[in-house]
């Protein structure tokens, strides 16, 4: 059969191989086809790639023919040789790809031809390449244009032959497959036929065979068969004898075993099976001691000695198992018997006492237990027999009274052992009543012991009474002083804290979770001014705060934990991070008054963690917020005024040598507070190296005299401004006399000193200018007769000097009309009386001058307008000699300034966008000018006209009078205008906010005639500032306070903030940290790397060059998690860790935020896991037992032989289950019948104990054990089980369960459990109370110590780990081992756990026990106590009658600087100054001596607290009174009242400020009692309805006021709102008394009781009559509105047009209603509108669109034609919701109109422009005139005078030579000034472009031979800018005076070298020219570098006027130039043309 099998196997297997073959040959064919056509497919798309080539190549040659100039470029040369190389090497490919595979004859035909043609292109092309000019490649670019068609021909041919090869290798491919096929198929059927159908045959062959075998072995095994019968009949035989020896042994109710000579298993019971746990095992022939492996040596001995006739017994035995477990046993073994004196084997009769030893060791155990649970918790027991009179006491009885054990007690020493007085009464009390009456009792005393210590007991008793008598009293006595202790210090703490809570200094308020307030004590009524009646269940706290504060608050907790804002419950959220907030808050009284408080916030819960409501605690802040804003301002007014006086104060430390400054000194010196350390040496640096001598010497002069003299000394800062300081100070010394600070300020006086010189200067000027220019300078004597007549004077009145000097008075020139009006105006100016009034003498006797527009009329009777500013001369003497008058023709200032009121249009509209104004102050006529938009600003009516700089000032806020006098002060003086912002109320009413810019106009002589500028309402600009402001400064608050770390880094990762919460946690201070430090340097490395590796794979990303803090910033997330921290000693803590970004307005990041608390306790309980633990079964079973069976079908009942002897009857007796029930005792045959039926109906027979009663009255208790037994279909056919007698167990339980009662009792009463651990076998007791006291199931007795750390809290986890391990440690169980559980229920509780430790012989635990007591109501207590002590936001100290300090609060330490140590037992004087204790002995006294009641009533007193520094504290202390059992304490609430004071003017400002609001708004509020009927209105709703304040007021008083016509629609309205608790807007009219008809608003809000009754409503009346006759305007203002108006809801569909938007578009109304107004929209602007609308909805604000810098907006008309507009959105509320207003103008005219604006404000800008320069230029010339004509004039006059004096014709000759000489000089000077003149007045200079190359060059050829003479260098660099558009003979004259100068004032010691460079420098030409010749000493000369005649070198040449001209030149052009130089190094002229 194997040889079939194989050869079969044979035969497969190549068949199996022969198919592998095949499909590998058809696999290896194709693979061979595919690569062929692959190859193909390549040479293909070569071929089409030579074509392409081809034709680029000849469009890149025919593009040749097209490129400009001959050359072809090289860039284009490059890619024609690319493309050859590439199309020669693609050529050479398929040539020789083709040589390789021999291919086709056509196809060597074809790549032949190809190869010619592609030959001749390629040379021609290499032919170009070489000669790239085109004009000679022609003949090339025709010959491969001629060749370029063919090969294109001939390569399609060859394409075709490759793809005609493509076609032939496919067709090749499917014959190969089709043969291949045919082939296997070929092979495949041979293989069948020959191979695989032979073996076949020989299988069916072979099963043949089988066949017959089969039939063979069937008749062999009938007669098997046969002979096994035989066997069987012999079997039964034996088995039934064998069954007889063996049924006993199986049905004995006991453990017997019978075991052969061999000690083999012959028969067992079923009670041995189940006692020893084998009824998985196979006994029977076992031996002995391979069922047990464990017996021992000993054990086999005594069977050996049992085998040879001895007989072994034992009552008790320890067996141990293999498992290890100890199993008690009893045994009898004895021989059993073959025949006579022949030993068969043993008979083993045993049974297992386990249970019965494990109650014994139980009763000990408990014993065990009560005596320590005793000892541990102190609990005796005690014991009267009243009729021997014996008294028993317990050890620990005798432990608490302190009684030796040999005291004998009796009745009444025991008794006498009780505290005499209340103690000793009530037990007497209770021990007489329970004597008496039997009555138990259970009472609380104190005793005094045998040594006299006072200890706190518990005594219990109960009776036993005997026929109505008491005989015996007993009970237990507990040591219950500390906790009673605890209880008494409890109640002390509850005393403190209702102190707390009535005490008016906190507000104190909780509300329910549904935020109904529950609890509002005295100072919340205080605070707010309801009363605790109006609130608690009835209002929520949002009735006395803001909802704009209260939506800041939830957006604040929000952002702090990255929630969203939708559904967002900020105090929820607070909650479930256990977390607090404190911030400032504003309460709105009830009497409308706004109050300032400190809240702090948290959440209430239950035991188990569950929010069950929250508290807020706030303390009225109203001083310290007024303090604040007092010191701000202080602090402003005083930087204002450093900064306006140029003044900064300092303080210099001496030790330290560090110096505090003000901000301004930091400005005045340059430095940079944030960088610069300002010390001595900082500041000793800056002095000027001329000056520091000086001050050196100043210093040491003060440190030596301790005084400080003022000194002035000059200062050089970092950027070489050179100031001058002037320094005053005060010394400070200590007690020694030692210096040790200097205080002081530093004045820059810089601009005083300068004006000095300009002072001098100007006087120069002065007389320059009276000598000379166009201004028309007179001077008359007394007399009025012209005494000086300048030459501007004759040029602009056509008179010379010598008609007019002398002989006239200027009267000839004026008009005598204006000569009147200026005498009449200077009579009024100061209160003259015009008539025969000289308004010259009057100027002249007041120092004043006059300046004011004339008329003069020239001698040819033309008239010109003139400035003329008319003053006094006075001689040394200061005597009047005559006037002086100063004048300038204004005919082109009178042209522009027509101009300018022509364009003053186009600026009132610039004005009132942009809400600005603009004035003029004329301040010598104290004349003021508003623009018209400055009287809208200011609510000014424009008729008033006369304007003085009062008008403007009277409408300057009071409160910033001094400042704007201050800023005008100082204006004066600096004569500059600074910004200034201050506040003005306006003539409605409105207070505004203004900044003021400007400019200030002087004369000649530096007075002030006039300043100009601009004032701007930036009143909504400040507010959104302010708010801002107030936002940081919140921010700031929550920065620096509460218990979180906050921390900020930069971009770079620098610290930028480390607030106190880090620095408290940390040990590192801000100033270590911020700026210099990153965060790293707390963290840990290994942290730090995981948390980059969460965030990569959070996001994906590879960890390479990853920062996951930019990952989280990109996503907007945020990152919270569990960190280390390693503080500053090294130690690390855990902290939970927040991460954000920071970014800006734009979104950009500008660093991270990390928000950090440390959870230390909580993570010391989160590594402990909890283990359970079981308990051992105690139902097992006992000897006594008997087992039955019940036959459920058919009601039979069998019972085992024991069954019958339990209840003694006889074995025959038939029995059944109510033979069962007749024997069940008659108070339990219901429940046993009950039970019966229950385990068949339920199909479980759960264990049943219940009494039976024999027939001779014998009462024994039966415990029943069964199993339910049920058939396929699931019914119950039969139960068996177990019965036992268990009465002996019974009794023995009664005994412990006494034991128990009293041990339960005790725990009850005690909160407390007891427990053992058995460490070995891992088990855990536990007593009933302990179950109770975790909330564990007591069915479950299977524990563990794993059950026990289940329960532990996950926060105390770690802590328990490490007691127990120190208890393994220590071998001694802890005393303090208090922690937290979570019980089944899941409350948390507090338990304390005492125990001992129990050792073995070696020393090592075995076991543990002990007690847990539950001690979570004292410990809330505690926690609650102290937790809302430290809570309070002040501090608190509580004293006794001795003024000793008991005990304080966090916030006490924080005021006074102590540590709680430091004053605990300390006497309260210590912090009270010794001016004071006297005051406060008086009201300490007088406080003790009050009625209690009262006391509670004591308010705030004022007075003075002394820190540890010893310093004053003003403080306001609130005094409550503690009755505890140790006396009354003290309780004093003191808080920091420095800032209370300045708040209290604050308050009644604010208050006046509300009422003030509800007088502008038209607005009143109420408030109506729906129970009582009663009214309560503001003062302002009485005004509405016009009645008088004191009017009592009911709902019918408002009633009777209602319109007629709306009372019925008023009073269905208002019982709506009753029945629905809902007030919804109402608006309605009134009749007033007078007949006046007012329509008013109310809103209001319901009020409901706990039971959801309406009991108030409260709310707001507006009068809104105006505003409804505005609505009824609003449509005819619509329709008559000059501009388109569309009106949109909020889904921007359109609402209303008028009749300009239907004009506009085209549309009419009905087409547009209900549209989308993208309609009127065109689509690239719909994304603007659309965005602008979102944002508008969300911030609805008045705005622009299409304004200013707006992007342009397009509207669409119904034609389809763009029209530009302006849009404008306003908001219109309605009831029907929002809706926006769109004003929409058509600007086509005004955007042309708006082009003609700019063009002319340019040309204007320019004119003034032009104007400064011609001003400043005019300056110039009349200083450089004075100077150059005044000494040549005075040289003169004084050869004139010696020319006259001489009589010598030779000396005046001599004379006549020198005046020729003068006169020439003078006349040079002239020809020179004229020149300039011309060259100034020509504006009609001719420009061309003219490249600096070339006037170099012609410059060059002039000074050639000095070029050549002094070998000068000249460079030149004109590449960045090589022309200029000038005049061309300026330009050559400023190149010819440089370079000459460079040339002639060179050094001698080097050849001269010129460089010249142009360049573009913003927008304007450069031109620098360097030299290194002598250089110029500008120190020196550099005021008068281009002054006309100025020369600084000693050279023959020098004139002095190549710089001038050159100067007068580039200006004329509008250019500039400057120099700079040093000497003997060079000069650098920079011009900018």
């Amino acid at each position: 059969m194997k040889r079939l099998e194989h050869s079969i196997k044979k035969r497969y297997l190549l068949f199996i191989s022969t198919i592998i073959l095949i499909i590998i040959a058809a696999l290896f064919i194709l693979q061979s086809s595919v690569n062929d056509q692959k190859e193909v497919a390549l040479l293909i798309n070569k071929a089409s790639e030579q074509c392409m080539l081809n034709e680029r190549m000849n469009s890149l040659v025919y593009s040749f023919e097209s490129l400009n100039g001959d050359t072809i470029s090289s860039e284009t040369i490059g890619a024609f040789k690319d493309y050859v190389d590439e199309f020669e090497n693609t050529h050479h490919y398929l040539d020789s790809v083709n040589k390789q595979e021999g291919g086709s004859k056509v196809l060597d035909s074809l790549l032949k031809i190809t190869d010619t043609q592609s030959q001749k292109i390629v040379s021609s092309s290499r032919n170009i390449i070489n000669n790239p000019n085109k004009n000679l490649i022609a003949e090339d670019v025709n010959s491969i244009a001629d060749a370029e068609l063919p090969y294109f021909l001939t390569m399609q041919s060859v394409i075709r032959e490759y793809q005609k090869s493509a076609d032939k290798n496919l067709q090749n491919l499917l014959q190969t497959i089709y043969t291949l096929a045919f082939i296997a198929i070929l092979i495949l059927m041979g293989e069948f036929l020959f191979i695989l159908v032979p073996a076949l045959k020989q299988l069916f062959e072979q099963n043949n065979k089988l066949v017959e075998v089969n039939s063979e072995l069937a008749k062999s095994e009938t007669k098997i068969k046969e002979n096994l019968l035989e066997l069987t009949s012999l079997k039964i035989d034996l088995e039934k004898k064998e069954a007889y020896n063996k049924v006993f042994i199986e049905q004995a109710p006991t453990a017997i075993a019978m075991l052969d000579n061999d000690m083999r298993y012959i028969a067992v019971s079923q009670r041995w099976v189940t006692d020893f746990k084998m009824e998985n095992e196979e006994i029977i022939g076992r031996s002995h001691y391979d069922i047990f492996p464990e017996i021992g040596e000993d054990w086999k001995e005594k069977n050996q000695r049992c085998l040879n006739g001895a007989i072994d017994i034992c009552d008790e035995a320890p067996f141990v198992r293999a498992d290890g477990t100890v199993q008690w046993i009893f045994w009898d073994v004895r021989p059993w018997y073959i025949s006579e004196g022949k030993i068969g084997g043993l008979l083993m009769h045993t049974g297992d006492i386990t249970h019965l030893k494990e109650k014994e060791d139980e009763k000990i155990r408990i014993e065990k237990i009560l005596e320590k649970s005793n000892e541990v918790s102190r609990i005796g027991t005690w014991d009267i027999d009243l009729i021997k009179g014996d008294l028993f006491w317990s050890k620990i009885v005798y432990e608490i009274h302190e009684a030796p054990e040999g005291f004998k007690p009796n009745l009444e020493t025991a008794i006498q052992f009780f505290k005499e007085g209340k103690s000793r009464d009530t037990l007497e009390d209770a021990v007489n009543e329970a004597i008496k009456n039997g009555t138990s009792y259970d009472v609380e005393v104190e005793l005094v012991t045998l040594r006299g210590n006072i200890v706190w007991t518990r005594a219990i008793g109960q009776t036993e009474v005997v026929n109505g008598k008491c005989i015996r009293v007993f009970g237990v006595f507990q040591d219950i002083n500390e906790k009673k202790l605890s209880q008494i210090a409890l109640n002390k703490a509850h005393t403190e804290l209702k102190a707390i809570f009535n005490s008016k200094a906190i507000a104190i308020v909780a509300t329910t979770k549904d935020g109904i307030i529950s609890k509002f004590n005295p100072g919340a009524e205080a605070l707010t001014g309801y009363s605790a009646d109006e609130m608690i269940g009835l209002e929520r706290p949002i009735l006395y705060h803001f909802r704009e504060e209260l939506d800041n608050f939830t957006a604040d907790i929000a952002k702090q934990y990255g929630k969203s804002l939708t559904g967002f419950s900020a105090q929820q959220e607070l909650a479930k991070y256990n977390a607090y907030d404190t911030r400032e808050w504003h309460y709105l009284r009830k009497d409308g008054s706004i109050l300032p408080v400190q809240l702090t916030l948290t959440s209430i819960k239950d035991e188990k963690g569950e929010i069950i409501g929250f508290l807020g605690v706030s303390t009225d802040v109203s001083e310290k917020r007024m303090a604040q804003d007092e010191l701000l301002q202080k602090n402003k007014q005083l930087n204002f005024a450093e900064e306006i006086t140029l003044l900064g104060n300092w303080q210099w430390d001496i030790a330290t040598g560090n110096i505090e400054s003000s901000n301004n000194l930091y400005n005045i010196f340059n430095l940079n507070k944030d960088i610069d350390v300002l010390n001595f040496d900082t500041y000793f640096n800056l002095v000027h190296p001329e000056d520091k001598e000086f001050v050196g010497t100043c210093v040491r002069q003060i440190i030596e005299e301790k005084t400080f003299n003022k000194f002035i000394h000059r200062i050089v800062t970092g950027d070489g401004v050179v100031k001058t300081i002037q320094v005053l100070g005060e010394v400070v010394t200590n007690g020694n006399g030692e210096i040790i600070k200097i205080n002081g300020t530093s004045q820059d006086i810089t601009a005083t000193k300068e004006a000095e010189i300009e002072l001098n200067n100007a006087h120069m000027q002065l007389k320059a200018i009276f000598n000379s220019g166009p201004i028309a300078i007179v001077s008359t004597d007394n007399n009025g007769i012209f005494s000086h007549f300048n030459s501007g004077a004759e040029h602009l009145l056509g008179y010379s000097s010598s008609e007019m000097v002398g002989l006239k008075a200027p009267e000839i020139y004026h008009i005598e009309e204006e000569l009147d009006q200026f005498r009449i105006d200077i009579a009024e100016k100061y209160g003259m009386d015009p008539d025969g009034f000289d308004p010259y003498l009057e100027l002249a006797r007041r120092n004043e001058y006059d300046t004011r527009e004339w008329t003069y009329k020239r001698k040819d009777g033309s008239t010109f307008p003139v400035e003329l500013t008319l003053t006094a001369i006075r001689n040394e003497q200061g005597e009047k000699i005559g006037f002086l008058g100063v004048a300038f023709d204004i005919t082109e200032k009178q042209v522009v300034k027509n101009e300018i009121l022509r364009k003053n249009q186009l600026l009132n509209f610039a004005e009132e966008i942009s809400l600005l104004g603009n004035w003029q102050w004329d301040t010598v006529a104290d004349k003021v000018e508003w623009s018209n938009n400055l009287y809208n600003i200011f609510g000014l009516d424009k008729e008033v006209q006369t304007l003085s700089f009062n008008t403007y000032f009277n409408f300057v806020h009071p409160e910033d009078k001094d400042i704007v006098t201050d800023y005008f002060d100082q204006t004066r003086v600096e004569k500059r205008l600074k910004r200034l912002t201050h506040r003005i109320i306006a003539g409605n009413g409105e207070v505004k906010t203004v900044q003021l810019l400007g400019e200030v106009i002087t004369d000649l002589f530096g007075n002030i005639i006039e300043m100009i500028g601009t004032c701007q309402d930036i009143t909504a600009a400040y507010a959104a500032e302010r708010e801002l402001f107030d936002a940081h400064t919140q921010l700031k608050a929550i920065f620096n306070s509460g218990p979180l770390a906050i921390v900020s880094v930069d971009n770079d990762g620098i610290i930028t903030h480390f607030n106190y919460g880090a620095e408290f946690l940390l040990g590192y201070s801000a100033s270590e940290m911020i700026g210099l430090k990153k965060p790293e340097i707390y963290h840990l490395d290994e942290e730090l790397i995981a948390f980059k590796e969460d965030i990569a794979k959070k996001y994906n990303k590879d960890l390479d060059g990853f920062s996951p803090y930019l990952e989280l910033s990109k996503h907007n997330a945020y990152d919270t998690r569990e960190w280390t921290f390693r503080r500053k000693d090294g130690s690390t803590f855990p902290v939970e860790l927040t991460l954000t970004a920071i970014k800006n307005n734009e979104g950009e990041k500008i660093g991270f935020l990390a928000v950090s608390n440390d959870i230390t306790e909580r993570k010391i309980t989160q590594c402990e896991l909890i283990r359970k633990n079981q308990i051992l079964n105690f139902a097992e079973e006992i000897t006594l037992m008997g087992n039955w069976q019940a036959d459920i079908i058919n009601d039979t009942v069998k019972w085992s032989t024991n069954l019958y002897r339990i209840f003694q009857l006889d074995e025959s007796t038939d029995t059944t289950l109510n033979t069962y029930l007749d024997y069940t005792h008659p108070e339990d045959k219901e429940r046993v019948a009950e039970h019966m039926c229950k385990a068949v109906e339920n199909k479980t027979f759960t264990d049943l104990s219940h009494r039976i009663q024999l027939k001779d009255g014998t009462v024994k208790i039966v415990q029943l054990l069964g199993q339910v037994i049920t058939n396929d279909v699931g019914t119950v056919t039969e139960i068996i089980g177990t019965c036992q007698d268990v009465t002996a167990q019974k009794t023995a339980e009664i005994e412990l369960i006494r034991k128990n009662h009293f041990l339960s009792f005790a725990e009850r009463i005690t909160m407390m459990g007891n427990w053992q651990w058995d460490v070995v076998t891992d088990s855990l007791k536990w007593s009933s109370n302990l179950y109770k006291i975790f909330e564990h199931d007591e069915s479950l007795t299977d524990l563990k110590y794993d059950t026990f750390y289940s329960y532990v809290h996950p926060e105390d986890k770690e802590y328990i780990t490490k007691y127990v391990e120190g208890s393994f440690l220590a071998k001694k169980f802890p005393s303090n081992f208090i922690h937290r559980i979570i019980t089944g229920s899941g409350k948390i509780k507090t338990v304390h756990f005492l125990g001992e430790v129990f050792l073995n012989e070696q020393g090592e635990v075995i076991e543990m026990m002990g007690t847990c007591q539950d001690i979570t109501e004292q410990k809330m207590e505690e926690n609650k106590f102290r937790g809302l002590l430290e809570s309070a936001p002040d501090a608190m100290v509580i004293v006794d009658e001795n003024d000793e300090i008991q005990l304080i609060n966090k916030e006490a330490e924080k005021l006074f600087g102590y540590q709680s140590d430091e004053l605990i037992g300390k006497k309260v004087e210590m912090l009270i100054p010794k001016r004071f204790e006297g005051m406060y002995t008086e009201h300490r006294a007088s406080f003790f001596s009050n009625d209690p009641e009262k006391r509670l009533t004591t308010g705030r007193n004022e007075l003075y607290g002394l820190n540890k520094e010893g310093k004053e504290i003003p403080i306001q202390v609130s005094l409550s009174p503690l009755q505890t059992e140790q006396g009354l304490l003290l309780s004093a609430a003191i808080r920091d009242i420095t800032a209370q004071k300045q708040a209290e003017s604050e308050i009644l400002r604010k208050n006046q400020l509300l009422t003030f609001a509800e007088k502008i708004t038209m607005m009143g509020n109420w408030q109506w009692n729906l129970i009582t009927n009663a009214v309560e209105w503001s003062a302002n709703l009485y005004n509405i309805f016009g009645v008088e304040e004191n009017t009592t007021i009911s709902y019918d008083t408002y009633f009777s006021f209602v319109h007629t016509d709306d009372k019925d629609r008023v009073t269905a309205h208002v019982e709506r709102s009753i029945k629905d608790k809902n007030f919804i807007d109402l608006m309605h009219r009134i009749t007033l008394l007078d007949g006046t008809i007012k329509t008013i608003q109310l809103l209001a809000e319901v009020i409901v009781n706990t039971t959801g009754n309406v009991v108030e409503m409260v709310g707001t009346c507006q009068d809104v009559t105006a505003q409804r006759m505005a609505e009824n305007k609003f449509r005819g203002l619509l329709e008559s509105a000059p501009d388109a108006m569309v009106i949109v809801n909020a889904e921007e569909n359109i609402q209303l047009i008028n009749k300009q938007a239907e004009k506009l578009f085209g549309y009419s109304a009905e087409e547009l209603i209900n549209k989308p107004v993208e309609i009127l929209i065109p689509k690239q602007s719909s994304e603007d509108y659309v965005s602008y609308s979102d944002g508008f909805f969300s911030n609805l604000n008045v705005s622009a669109m299409g304004v200013g810098n707006e992007k342009e907006l397009f509207a669409i008309n119904k034609s389809g034609i763009e029209i530009p507009i302006q849009i404008s959105l306003s908001p219109l509320q309605t009831e029907e919701g929002l809706l926006v207003s769109a004003a929409i103008r058509d600007i086509t005219v005004q955007k042309l109109a708006q082009t003609k604006i700019i063009n002319a404000k340019n040309d204007l800008e320019v004119l003034a422009q032009k104007l400064i320069i011609q001003n400043s230029q005019l300056a110039d010339f009349a200083q450089i005139t004075s100077h150059n004509l005044r000494a040549p004039v005075s040289n003169l006059n004084s050869l004139l005078g010696f020319y006259v004096e001489s009589d010598d014709n030779e000396e005046k000759d001599f004379l006549f030579k020198k005046f020729e000489a003068v006169i020439s000089h003078l006349t040079v000077t002239l020809n020179t000034l004229v020149e300039a003149l011309k060259i100034r007045s020509d504006n009609s200079r001719n420009k061309e472009v003219i490249r600096f190359e070339d006037v170099l060059r012609t410059t060059t050829d002039i000074l050639s031979g000095e070029i050549l003479k002094t070998s000068a260098i000249i460079k030149a660099d004109f590449s960045k800018l090589p022309s200029i558009n000038y005049d061309k003979i300026y330009l050559e004259s400023i190149f010819l005076n440089l370079i000459g100068n460079a040339i002639k004032y060179r050094s001698k010691d080097r050849d001269p070298q010129i460089s010249i460079e142009s360049e573009n420098h913003n927008g304007k030409i450069k031109l620098t020219i360097t030299d290194n010749g002598l250089g110029i000493n500008l120190e020196r000369h550099g005021n008068k570098i281009f002054g006309l005649n100025k020369v600084f070198h000693r050279h023959p040449d020098a004139k002095g006027v190549g710089l001038y001209m050159t100067k007068t030149q580039i200006e004329a052009m509008g250019g500039a130039i400057n120099v700079s130089s040093k000497v003997n190094k060079g000069t650098t002229f920079t011009i900018i043309f």
